[in-house]
């Protein structure tokens, strides 16, 4: 996603997927009702942290990578039509395969 670049020692991640879901009894579930993913894609990363061991953490990571994160990390927003959540790197629990 070129044209979003995360600051300050955080990440851009793109969740997996999350959709509405109706139960086996008819009830209709939103996205927002449901617990959120706890896998996600990275999308873009700050290119430095706010110290060296942040800094170190970043440089681990890259775009397209798969992370595991917990339920509630990072704020959610809207950039360019897709919702991304924003994590501080230190929230990123590890990087997956």
């Amino acid at each position: 996603m070129s044209n979003f670049t995360p600051l300050g020692g955080r990440v851009a991640l793109l969740r997996d997927g999350v959709s509405e879901k109706v139960t086996a009894s008819g009830i209709f579930i939103p996205e927002t009702a449901q617990d959120k993913p706890q896998t996600a894609t990275i999308i873009a990363v700050a290119s430095t942290g706010r110290d060296e061991a942040e800094s170190a953490m970043l440089r681990l990571l890259g775009i397209g990578q798969r992370v595991l994160l917990g339920k509630y990390s990072g704020v959610d927003v809207e950039v360019g039509g897709r919702m991304l959540t924003i994590v501080p790197v230190g929230d990123i629990l590890g990087v997956i395969g």
